[in-house]
């Protein structure tokens, strides 16, 4: 996946590769290179692997020890100390600049496997707007960085050919690995570094490096970041590794046992934060970290811990210093920053934190603490400052506690004293008039404290030394604070390495030790600490949190390292293992093929196979064999394709995610383009998808394949108002269906509408739809893009339609198109006003989020979008609404996206198969729909059908030969294919009574109940049975009448059925619940059981109607 950049790998011209593309995250394996026009999908051998274990992965992130630039212009010249790598193509002329880098990752055991390895270089400028290619050489001539030019490799010694040229003293000959197409900049691009990485572990001392030479017909000049640019944008190789069950140990007498400690203290994984991470906060599964240069905290989302995710970094208004520190304080986070002051963000959604200021110090902010609404800030050179922040965005200082003799590195508060570690010692500040705080005692300690945390009666204190002093002489010092005045140390414990770093949960502290890693002590006697675990970490350990048995590590260079500190299992599990469980036998055979890229059925909570297994069989799993892919480019992004779609597959399937739902093969649609036929034109059924939309309405629709069909009406100026009296009739004979007002209804192309028009325009709609079918759904008209800009159309909607009709809008389902465009315009003249333009109505507006072509094609772009909208929906009291993209697509050509239609193509599929697997997979609990699983989106629609490619891109069929499926097509229905499996759904889509009113006297009631099955799979008999009164409290059985079936849906009329009893006498105004129960008996097996039940609602002499709430379309 992109990961949130813009990357673009690309094959070299003429050649094809071909890829071996398998679930398993073991990466996209490279198996053949061969000159081949063919695109076919090979067949794959027939083999039914049995499922192994996975290894454990270690992924680490290096940084050159390294790099500079050679340039034949300046022969002579040595770049060694630039802070930048440039490259330069001369039209005619080999390259004139390359840049040599070098990793050392000798710390990896040459005995792992490399699983992936990304070589990334971040973009900084360039000299025109020409392109050219990366072509990387594994170098096998050492080199000096300080010494090597264009001749010379070092101070004493030549190249053999000028440049690094010579084959093979200088360099290899072949690519190491595809070439990597540039053509912008303040980006970063991603190469596929797995043969170099692999080389470089198994040979250490053979690591030369790597040539980054450019190529291609242009004069042109790129520059990179080198390692000493700026730290956030140095180069990178992110290597991920496995070791094998059987990796040398050291000699034991005794075998050496799963756990070597009574805690697990397994390293689950480290992400990146683009920083350097010296310190982190965790809460509800979000990391937020301090991470260093340029004053930024970034939040990682852990809540998956093999898996974590790097989230957008939140805008900053002002240049920062080095974020040392942060602290939590409700819906705020406050970040300490040496040289910078004090950071404020809003973190209500931890997955787009918002700054919101700056407080400037007069010192050098390390540490920051806050109690209340008062912030205290370790100020190092000027002491301590204590901060009013009741209103965040306006900070002001109360106080400065003068400290300037004793350069303070942290602070911890209880409200009453402030807890300051300083270069001394201990301090203890009063500060319960923070106006006039006072100093109330201190206690020297050994080494240099650092860090502090105050619990109880006893702080806790890191004193490993700052960035600039490390020492392992204090370790941690456990001080009695109970007396302010009298402190004393009572425990300690001085691990091997520097302690920087300290958190106290229960009876354990958790120590980040440096390059030791981590500690962890059992604490519940101070005095006398005991070792509970260590566990080494890829970076060095600065800073840590504890949350649920995890320890969040503040990783240095690394980043954020996730271990896990649970309590070691006290028997071995027999059971299937799981990621963190290690097996307790091997598996006679190992698997020459690994699961296909190809989704298949999501799994349930539990992770049993689709088969329900006897009680007495042990459940087995057989994975689809894999299938070969001939690909003449490789892929855009950050992330291999590999190793997004494990971490997509990674995602908890949510609780009751098959409640809405008997197939995932439901929520898939397409829209038709009526231009070029009806949907009845195409073989739909070789699709597997639940809906479709032809952007009209209809009184009899056609539903091959047992396809719902939306209904859109149209808000255009030259199609509203509508034919009402064939809405009427189009509503009238289409119950329960769903109902979307306007197409892109912001859009000047299609609805063009200003808010207050489409206010106006939906409330009419609204009233017209419920009045004649009050179990229709209606949706809000999807807008191009949920960008920030259309989201502020759509507030204005709301208001306007608050305004009109003096209540809430109301929205059955939420609605929204995601076609990544550019927002621009338009106006006459404009030269890059292409894409959706801004929404109509928004006065003064002019242009909103700007994307590029390439950024059409781009999963990281359309899954930020999702989560955004979701996010909006919740904070506006939406949440328990679905919501649905009724259209979403690649509507750019293929060769606008790549230079070849057939690369292009690919780049199509790929955002295919990403944003399949992550509209089955987002879950929130925060923000998701609750009634599914929590999921983001609920059913989705492709763009298009049948469209023709000189009007907008992913047409699943030929637009003029509708036998003839296109290659999307083909990869939709792969996809497809195994998440399809007919369901019953059965549900109580009316009930009417007669008479309709009671009476005081008995009478003879008839109750009467349409019965529909939403599903695909016709069902066998059943029982209705009829209640008065809520059968789940208390309710009478009045009557019980057997069905002999109901077909799937659309292939026959919904089945009614009827009863007739006497009921009792009623007084005036009393109210009866007549209930009708579908399948009372449980018979049929059934998707979801949530709309078996129907009511109706009477009261005696007066009509009294009531309806229950029914999802007779889930949408």
């Amino acid at each position: 996946g992109a990961g949130g950049t813009d990357e673009v790998w690309v094959a070299p011209a003429q050649e094809v590769y071909e890829y071996l593309v398998t679930r398993a995250a073991i990466g996209v394996s490279l198996l053949a290179a061969k000159p081949d026009d063919s695109t076919a999908v090979l067949p794959a051998p027939n083999i039914t692997p049995t499922p192994t274990p996975l290894p454990t992965l270690h992924t680490r992130t290096f940084y050159p020890v390294a790099d500079t630039t050679i340039s034949s212009e300046q022969w002579y010249d040595n770049f060694g100390d630039d802070h930048t790598l440039r490259v330069r193509t001369k039209r005619d002329l080999p390259s004139v600049k390359a840049a040599p880098i070098r990793f050392d990752l000798s710390s990896i055991p040459t005995y792992a496997t490399v699983i992936t390895a990304e070589l990334r270089l971040y973009s900084l400028g360039q000299s025109n707007t020409a392109w050219l290619c990366l072509d990387l050489y594994r170098l096998n001539r050492p080199w000096d960085e300080r010494q090597a030019t264009w001749d010379r490799a070092t101070a004493d010694t030549l190249w053999a050919v000028p440049g690094a040229n010579g084959v093979p003293h200088d360099r290899e000959g072949t690519l190491a690995t595809v070439r990597c197409w540039v053509q912008s900049v303040d980006r970063w691009y991603t190469m596929n570094g797995k043969t170099l990485a692999q080389y470089w572990v198994n040979n250490p001392d053979k690591n030369a490096g790597v040539l980054v030479k450019p190529s291609g017909g242009s004069s042109v000049e790129y520059q990179f970041a080198s390692r000493e640019g700026e730290p956030d944008k140095r180069p990178q190789l992110v290597v991920s590794y496995a070791l094998p069950d059987n990796a040398p140990t050291p000699a034991t007498p005794t075998a050496t046992p799963e756990y070597a400690w009574p805690l697990k203290m397994r390293v689950l994984s480290t992400t990146s934060t683009e920083g350097f991470a010296y310190n982190v906060r965790a809460r509800g599964g979000y990391a937020f970290i301090a991470n260093g240069p340029l004053g930024n905290m970034r939040v990682v989302d852990a809540r998956i811990p093999t898996s974590p995710v790097l989230l957008p970094k939140a805008p900053n208004t002002t240049a920062g210093g080095i974020a040392h520190s942060v602290f939590l304080l409700g819906n705020l986070a406050l970040t300490g920053e040496r040289t910078g002051g004090m950071r404020i963000y809003d973190i209500t959604n931890p997955d787009s934190a918002a700054f919101v200021t700056r407080f400037i110090t007069s010192g050098s902010a390390k540490g920051v603490a806050a109690y209340g609404n008062t912030a205290y800030i370790a100020d190092e050179y000027s002491g301590l400052q204590i901060v009013n922040i009741t209103n965040p965005r306006s900070p002001t200082l109360i106080k400065t506690f003068n400290m300037s003799n004793f350069f303070t590195e942290a602070v911890d508060t209880d409200g009453s004293y402030a807890y300051v570690a300083a270069r001394q010692g201990l301090f203890v500040i009063n500060v319960r008039n923070p106006y006039s705080p006072r100093y109330e005692g201190s206690i020297p300690l050994p080494g240099y404290p650092y860090a502090v945390q105050k619990v109880g009666n006893l702080a806790y204190v890191a004193c490993g030394g700052s960035g600039e002093i490390p020492s392992k002489e204090g370790g941690l010092q456990i001080v009695d604070v109970s007396t302010p005045n009298a402190l004393r140390v009572v425990g300690s414990y001085r691990p091997s390495t520097p302690v920087l770093g300290v958190r106290v949960a229960g009876n354990r502290a958790y120590l980040a030790a440096y390059d030791g890693g981590i500690v962890v002590l059992d604490v519940t006697d101070p005095a006398s600490p005991v070792l509970l675990g260590e566990a080494d970490t890829p970076g060095q350990a600065w800073g840590i949190d504890v949350e649920d048995d995890l320890a969040y590590v503040a990783d240095g260079p690394a980043g954020l390292t996730l271990v896990d500190v649970g309590p070691v299992p006290t028997e071995t599990p027999t059971a299937t293992p799981t990621a963190t469980d290690t097996p307790t036998a091997t598996p006679t055979e190992t698997p020459t093929a690994t699961p296909t890229l190809t989704p298949t059925p999501a799994p349930t909570a539990t992770d049993t196979p689709t088969a329900t297994p006897t009680p007495t069989a042990t459940p087995t799993v057989t994975p689809r064999p894999p299938y070969r892919l001939i690909l003449p480019l490789i892929w855009r992004g950050a992330e291999s394709p590999a190793r997004s779609q494990a971490k997509a597959q990674s995602l908890p399937e949510p609780a009751g995610a098959q409640a809405l739902y008997g197939s995932e093969a439901d929520r898939f649609g397409v829209g038709v383009n009526p231009v070029y036929g009806r949907i009845t034109d195409y073989d739909v059924a070789r699709l597997h998808i639940g809906w479709y939309s032809d952007w009209s309405y209809s009184v009899n629709p056609p539903h091959p394949a047992n396809l719902d069909y939306v209904h859109v009406v149209s808000v255009h100026h030259d199609k509203y108002p509508p034919d009402w009296n064939r809405l009427a009739q189009a509503i009238a004979a289409n119950p329960g269906a769903l109902w979307i007002i306007g197409n892109e209804p912001e859009g000047v192309w299609q609805g063009n509408r200003t808010p207050a028009e489409y206010a106006l325009i939906y409330g009419t709609l609204y009233r017209f739809i419920k009045a004649r079918d009050h179990t229709a759904q209606v949706a809000i008209g999807g807008v191009i893009e949920p960008t920030p800009l259309r989201l502020q159309w759509l507030d204005q909607v709301m208001a306007q339609y608050q305004a009109l009709y003096g209540q809430k809008m109301p929205v059955d389902v939420w609605n929204i198109h995601v076609q990544i465009l550019r927002e621009k315009g338009p106006w006459p003249g404009c030269p890059d006003c292409w894409g959706a333009g801004v929404p109509v109505g928004l006065t003064g507006v002019t242009q909103g989020r700007l994307y590029e072509i390439e950024d059409n094609a781009d999963p990281a772009i359309f899954r930020q979008l999702v989560r955004e909208f979701r996010q909006w929906m919740n904070a506006r009291g939406e949440r328990n609404k679905p919501l649905i993209i009724s259209e979403y697509g690649v509507l750019m050509p293929s060769d606008y996206l790549a230079p070849t239609v057939e690369e292009g193509n690919l780049l199509v599929k790929r955002f295919m198969t990403e944003t399949f697997d992550y509209l089955r997979t987002a879950v929130d609990t925060s923000i998701g729909y609750p009634a599914d699983g929590n999921r983001l989106v609920q059913r989705w629609l492709w763009y298009s059908l049948n469209d023709a490619p000189f009007n907008f891109n992913g047409g699943l069929f030929a637009h003029d030969n509708p036998a003839q499926m296109s290659t999307f097509g083909q990869h939709l229905a792969e996809y497809t294919a195994p998440l399809q499996a007919p369901f019953a759904d059965l549900a109580v889509r009316a009930v009417t009574l007669t008479p309709n009113v009671l009476r005081s006297s008995a009478l003879t009631l008839t109750a009467r109940a349409e019965i529909v099955n939403l599903g695909t799979q016709a069902t066998g008999p059943f029982v209705v049975a009829f209640y008065e009164g809520n059968p789940q409290s208390g309710g009478v059985l009045k009557a019980q009448v057997p069905v002999a079936g109901v077909a799937a849906r659309y292939d026959a009329a919904p089945v009614s059925v009827e009863a007739s009893w006497t009921t009792g006498p009623c007084a005036a105004g009393q109210v009866r619940g007549i209930y009708v129960v579908v399948d009372s008996a449980n018979a049929v097996a059934e998707s979801n059981e949530a709309n078996n039940t129907g009511m109706r609602a009477v009261t005696a002499h007066a009509p009294f109607v009531r309806y229950l709430p029914m999802a007779l379309r889930r949408y």
